[in-house]
């Protein structure tokens, strides 16, 4: 297997006052192409500030981050974006799905901003919406579907443009054990047909433990479980 990502010494601390926080001290990581990792910890220990580091969505203060061998962080704003659209998907707790939009609409919308026709980009919509078992759902708005629905809709968005990595922050945080079966079975058919790997930061030890590894973070400092 090929390293999708590699995190090496990351860190991050900001000023509080007259005190120096340190949520993130040092920390390494590595995963592999199709591997499904999951991050525990408690509330507070760093977990998202991790999940926007890894998701280039903010920096470390120290430390270097390689997706697919490119240095991310090395790259301009404008470079960096591109690279987010096209290499990282992203399914979020709360959905963050567009209210005004169609799922369909949704789900397009990644490969629109890459400046994809919007036929080809609705096209392909469709199918993974049909994929995830929303086919008959294609026109309906955030409002009028389930939570396990609009999870199934993010789901959707994350791997339209096929990225190397989709990173789930509490992707069950609030779904019943249905729904979280449910989504729990889309990771892994998206793991496996989809050739891409898996980060997922939750609360939700059943769904850790189901994964290939286990990573648990205490007091800034990533350690592996089991």
């Amino acid at each position: 297997m090929s390293s999708v990502l590699s995190c090496r010494q990351v860190s991050k601390s900001y000023r509080d006052g007259d005190h120096q926080v340190e949520v993130l001290q040092g920390l390494d990581l590595e995963i592999q192409k199709q591997e499904q990792v999951a991050i525990v910890g408690s509330s507070g220990s760093g977990k998202s500030t991790l999940l926007h580091i890894l998701g280039t969505l903010d920096k470390p203060t120290s430390g270097e981050l390689h997706i697919n061998g490119t240095n991310v962080f090395s790259l301009n704003q404008t470079k960096l974006a591109d690279f987010r659209n096209t290499s990282l998907g992203f399914i979020y707790q709360f959905h963050h799905l567009l209210m005004e939009f169609t799922a369909l609409e949704n789900v397009a919308i990644p490969l629109l901003i890459r400046g994809e026709s919007v036929e080809h980009a609705s096209e392909k919509a469709k199918d993974l919406l049909v994929r995830v078992g929303l086919g008959h759902r294609l026109t309906h708005r955030p409002s009028e579907m389930s939570g396990g629905e609009r999870q199934r809709v993010s789901i959707a968005r994350a791997v339209i443009t096929s990225p190397a990595l989709v990173l789930a922050d509490e992707p069950t945080g609030n779904l019943d054990g249905h729904s979280a079966s449910e989504v729990y079975g889309l990771l892994c058919e998206i793991n496996q047909e989809f050739d891409t790997a898996i980060i997922v930061v939750t609360h939700d030890l059943r769904l850790a433990g189901k994964l290939d590894k286990c990573y648990q973070l205490v007091e800034g400092k990533l350690g592996v479980m089991g």
